[in-house]
This record gives C-alpha cells, sequence and structure tokens, in this order.
C-alpha cells in the first residue's frame, strides 16, 4: 500500500530543486541579487527541507541557463537588448575596456562583485565575445560562487543551532543581518543612480 504522506512529501521535495532552478535561472535574468537567495537555500537546506548537494546543483545549472540565455539575447539584439543597456549604460562604458583587453578575468570577476554580475553576461553578448569564451569563465566562476554562498548559509544554520540553541530569536536577528549585508549595497546601488538610465 502506497504511504500518501510521504509520496506527497517526496513530491513537494523533488519540486523545490525545480524551483530552485527556475528562480535561479529567472534571477540570473534581472539585475537582482543571486547571493541573498543562495544564503537562503543554504540556510533551508542546513533545516532539512533540502538535501545540500541536490539544491546546489539546481542552483547551479539554473544559474548556468539564465546567464546563457541573457548572453544569447543580447548578443542577437533581442528586443531585451536596448532595455538592458540602458539600464547599466554607466556601468557598460566603464567595463567596456577591461572587457575587450581582459575578457575571461573580467567575466570571471564581475560575479563576486556584489551588483555587477549581471554586467558578465550583459558585456559579454554586447562586445560578442565567442560563446566557448564567455561559457568557459562563466562556468569557472559560477562553480566556486554558488557552493560558496550555500555553504555559507548552510553553516550559518549549524553554527547557529550550536551556538544559540536556546535564543530563537537570535538566530533569526543574525540571518536578518546578513541578508542585509547583501541587500543594503544593493539599495546604495539603486540610489545612487547605478541602474538609472543615462
Amino acid at each position: 500500500m502506497i504511504d500518501i504522506q510521504s509520496f506527497i512529501l517526496n513530491y513537494i521535495n523533488e519540486f523545490s530543486y525545480i524551483g530552485v532552478f527556475l528562480l535561479t535561472a529567472f534571477i540570473a535574468l534581472i539585475p537582482l541579487p543571486e547571493e541573498l537567495f543562495l544564503l537562503l537555500a543554504g540556510y533551508f537546506s542546513g533545516k532539512g527541507f533540502a538535501e545540500l548537494d541536490k539544491v546546489i546543483l539546481a542552483a547551479y545549472l539554473g544559474i548556468l541557463t539564465g546567464d546563457n540565455i541573457l548572453y544569447y539575447l543580447i548578443r542577437k539584439k533581442h528586443y531585451l537588448h536596448g532595455m538592458y543597456t540602458r539600464v547599466v549604460s554607466t556601468r557598460l562604458k566603464k567595463w567596456k575596456k577591461p572587457m575587450k583587453e581582459h575578457t575571461g578575468k573580467s567575466i570571471f570577476l564581475l560575479r563576486f562583485i556584489l551588483g555587477l554580475r549581471f554586467l558578465g553576461p550583459l558585456m559579454a553578448g554586447t562586445l560578442k565575445v565567442r560563446w566557448r569564451t564567455f561559457a568557459f569563465f562563466n562556468f569557472l566562476a559560477v562553480l566556486v560562487f554558488v557552493p560558496f554562498y550555500i555553504f555559507l548559509g548552510y553553516y550559518f544554520n549549524n553554527v547557529s543551532d550550536l551556538i544559540i540553541r536556546d535564543v530563537l530569536i537570535m538566530k533569526y536577528l543574525v540571518l536578518g543581518g546578513l541578508l542585509l549585508v547583501i541587500i543594503v549595497p544593493y539599495l546604495v546601488f539603486l540610489k545612487k543612480g547605478f541602474f538609472k538610465r543615462s
């Protein structure tokens, strides 16, 4: 006889990995901080809501898919090309020369600069960087980026459970502080006109 409850829980569990994939692919297409979602994914993996290795794989594949879609759309001058380039035109001008001179390094490093990771696929597509070059350096960057933030969220959950067992509110305040470390600089970028049209 089939246990309905375990069947439903397994279905929700497997669906959550598809959700992680789709959400990270979507976030890769818009200028939002992926770090926030990855920290939360790691944190909830630590809580036992999902298996860590499957979350990392789903996030990894999702970000790579989103980045490659963005690169393709920009390179083929899809109608989104104009919108994206207007939104980040001042940053495009600043990074155009380094991207031309140090293509691989720029693609790799932009992934790790909060608020600029969106520029990697955008610049590579705009400057018509060969797909193999973009894919290789983006692959290397995401290979480091995704596990780092997911493990950070996962580790925070494990350490916080050991240190703050009885004070549950403190754990969420510290998690909120970690999230603010990512959100506040992003909002500062927005306030300073980082994404405004020139």
